[in-house]
C-alpha cells in the first residue's frame, strides 16, 4: 500500500523539507509542525512508512489534543481515527462469528 497517511514521513518538494504527516484528506496533507499548512498530496514524495502501531498513534495524539481548538488537524484525525477504529472493530466481529455448517437429518431424503 503506498498510500500516505499519518504517522508517515515525506519530503515536501517545494520547501525541500521533511514532514511527518499529521493528516490526508482529499488530496491534501497536513504536516505536524506550526503553524498548521496543508499542502497538494502531490507536493510531497514518500519517504518513510509509519507501522500500524504509529499511525494509530499519531492519529490519537492529534485526536486527543484539546488545546488548539482551530486547528483542523484535530477533527480531521479524530475521525480518521473513528474510521480507524470502527473497521477495526467490524474486523474482529465478522472473524469472530462461528462457522455453522449445515448437516443434513439422517432420514432426509
Amino acid at each position: 500500500m503506498n498510500q500516505v497517511r499519518s504517522g508517515d514521513v515525506v519530503f515536501h518538494r517545494p520547501s525541500r523539507e521533511r514532514w511527518v504527516v499529521a493528516y490526508v484528506d482529499e488530496g491534501q496533507l497536513a504536516g505536524h509542525g506550526w503553524p498548521f499548512r496543508a499542502v497538494p498530496l502531490a507536493d510531497c514524495v514518500l519517504l518513510e512508512r509509519a507501522s500500524d502501531d504509529e499511525h494509530e498513534r499519531s492519529l490519537r495524539s492529534w485526536a486527543e489534543r484539546c488545546t488548539r481548538k482551530g486547528d483542523p488537524r484535530i477533527a480531521i484525525c479524530e475521525r480518521q481515527l473513528l474510521d480507524l477504529l470502527e473497521r477495526r472493530d467490524s474486523f474482529v466481529r465478522v472473524r469472530a462469528v462461528p462457522v455453522v455448517r449445515f448437516r443434513p437429518s439422517r432420514g432426509a431424503a
